[in-house]
């Protein structure tokens, strides 16, 4: 209570600027980590149709080995969530911190 109004306003608009950089860095992250994903699945579909191949047979079956894009990102979407809900908490408790 004993820094002036304007002090406490810059303050608390700072935290939320560095939120805001923490979060778009583990969005990003998030967004590479799906590439790499997402690469690593269509490696994994050309290896897996180069060795139909060496077997003599046909890789129809390649779409139905593979799991579902979904389900492999289900889990980095439930971690962002999470990370999205931490930061809100983080936040919020740091301008109630500075406000009383």
């Amino acid at each position: 209570m004993g820094e002036p109004e304007s002090g406490r306003d810059d303050m608390l608009m700072e935290i939320e600027q560095q939120c805001l950089e923490i979060y778009r860095r583990k969005v990003d992250q998030a967004y590479q980590c799906r590439a790499q994903l997402r690469q690593a699945i269509a490696d994994a579909e050309a290896e897996l149709a180069q060795i139909f191949s060496v077997l003599g047979e046909r890789p129809t079956n390649i779409k139905q080995v593979r799991v579902s894009q979904n389900e492999m990102l289900y889990p980095l979407l439930h971690l962002l969530c999470k990370l999205s809900r931490f930061i809100l908490f983080v936040f919020s408790s740091l301008i109630r911190k500075h406000l009383t």
